[in-house]
């Protein structure tokens, strides 16, 4: 069986927190969970998840409402990206990297020294 992967990239001007939880409860919504995430200063975070293959429009269409403008590459195809609708119970595994816009300087944290 092929490996279902879908690949969407944003960007927003919404309050990065915001712009998360909203990407959070749209992932949520569309019956899908969270497996990773990574934060890159305030500039980028990028959210790996899984969720139900039929779910994925609507996960794109509540994301556009929660704010976060979608790449036109993003609504691409499904069959171009490894998706098979024919089988409803199949999971897709997907990436959403979000930009964040803003003029805010970098989000600099203090590393502690380790003693040693």
């Amino acid at each position: 069986m092929r490996r279902k992967l879908l690949n969407l990239s944003g960007v927003t001007k919404v309050e990065r927190h915001q712009a998360v939880t909203a990407a959070s409860e749209a992932i949520s919504a569309s019956g899908g969970w969270i497996i990773d995430h990574t934060l890159f200063s305030n500039i980028m975070a990028t959210i790996r998840f899984a969720l139900p293959v039929e779910e994925q429009e609507a996960l794109k269409e509540r994301l556009k409402a929660g704010g976060i403008g979608l790449e036109a590459d993003a609504s691409g195809d499904s069959k171009q990206q490894g998706t098979d609708r024919s089988l409803p119970s199949a999971e897709i595994v997907g990436s959403l990297t979000i930009t964040f816009i803003h003029n805010d300087p970098d989000l600099l944290i203090e590393v502690p020294a380790i003693p040693g």
